[in-house]
């Protein structure tokens, strides 16, 4: 908890205005003495508090989403539904929408794409999406490599490819989702 709590610290410091955090008890609950230490550490920053995919791991979502909402200080909630993409999640994602009556934000991400950004939005409803939008690139400029001892796990891209942000990928959600929610 000092961890995160310093965390939460150093980001205001860096002049962030929000922060991401999770706190779930061992049995699959909010552990809600844990969030409101760490709501109560932004508050003092007045920094934003999006609660992350831990959300994904509740025993019964409709029961944290509730948490979250007393809470008070928990403006949204970053979720895949309980799948591992969005997509696959876009039901309990859209009953997370109507259950939240405005209340706090719903946003979904885990596996969002160009291809499948606007009918995540249609059919759940969110207003809000996340996407790491990457793609494996070469780096600039390369670099000495002994194909021997290589720095990285043998499950990571091989050396010299590196994960960035593709801006035509961000470039394609952007239009997707702005087609999504004229049509809403």
């Amino acid at each position: 908890m000092k961890a995160m709590e310093c965390d939460i610290n150093e980001c205001a410091k860096a002049g962030a205005t929000g922060v991401v955090v999770g706190a779930l008890t061992p049995g699959g609950d909010i552990d809600e003495p844990k969030l409101n230490r760490l709501v109560q550490c932004a508050a003092q920053h007045s920094l934003h508090v999006t609660f992350h995919r831990a959300f994904d791991h509740t025993k019964d979502p409709m029961a944290a989403l509730r948490v979250l909402i007393s809470s008070g200080g928990v403006k949204r909630i970053l979720t895949s539904g309980q799948r591992a993409t969005a997509e696959e999640g876009v039901g309990v994602i859209q009953q997370l929408v109507g259950e939240s009556q405005g209340r706090i934000q719903i946003m979904a991400g885990g596996g969002v794409t160009p291809e499948n950004a606007a009918t995540i939005i249609t059919r759940s409803g969110v207003a809000h999406i996340h996407a790491s939008a990457r793609s494996l690139g070469t780096q600039p400029e390369p670099i000495h490599s002994n194909p021997l001892c290589p720095f990285r796990a043998t499950t990571l891209p091989p050396e010299g490819v590196v994960m960035q942000t593709d801006a035509e990928k961000v470039s394609a959600i952007l239009i997707a989702t702005h087609a999504a929610k004229e049509s809403l």
